[in-house]
């Protein structure tokens, strides 16, 4: 069971996933009335098997950080760690692989949604630098104002 803080992350990986594979679908779509690809049930298994892949290999990224910071022991931790992520890898890898191999997949459509969590933590984390940016006073402008305060007090004695 996850804890709460791994929870609220993983449900935002989860919808920012299925978000990002429904988009990437209607790409396709949009791509097939171009006459450009043929849209067919096979690209819409393959998106979602491979989004399917991608929140399971962050579930277990979350069961991996969450099973290494039980322990007091920071060797046992990192190898934990370390395993965790082996196998995570090891997943993704045979995933790619199915995907190529087996010709009912479309190896595009199974292999995208494998970077969508990195993109769904990158947009996260560009809108809290957002936030915090605007939670503080613009520095240049404060520091302008200082100097000049200082230069005012300088002329002054």
């Amino acid at each position: 069971m996850l804890q709460e803080a791994s929870r609220r992350e993983f449900r935002r990986i989860l919808i920012g996933t299925l978000i990002l594979t429904a988009l990437m679908l209607g790409v396709f779509f949009i791509l097939h009335l171009c006459n450009v690809i043929s849209f067919r049930v096979s690209i819409a298994v393959s998106a979602l098997l491979g989004a399917a892949v991608a929140v399971l290999n962050f579930y277990g990224l979350c069961l991996g950080v969450q099973k290494s910071t039980s322990t007091d022991d920071p060797k046992r931790s990192k190898s934990y760690l370390q395993a965790s992520y082996q196998y995570r890898l090891l997943f993704q890898a045979a995933w790619c692989i199915v995907a190529i191999i087996v010709s009912y997949f479309n190896p595009f459509a199974a292999i995208i949604p494998l970077l969508f969590p990195r993109i769904v933590i990158l947009a996260a984390q560009l809108k809290n630098l957002r936030a915090a940016a605007q939670s503080y006073p613009d520095t240049e402008e404060s520091t302008e104002e200082s100097v000049n305060e200082k230069e005012d007090q300088s002329h002054e004695s």
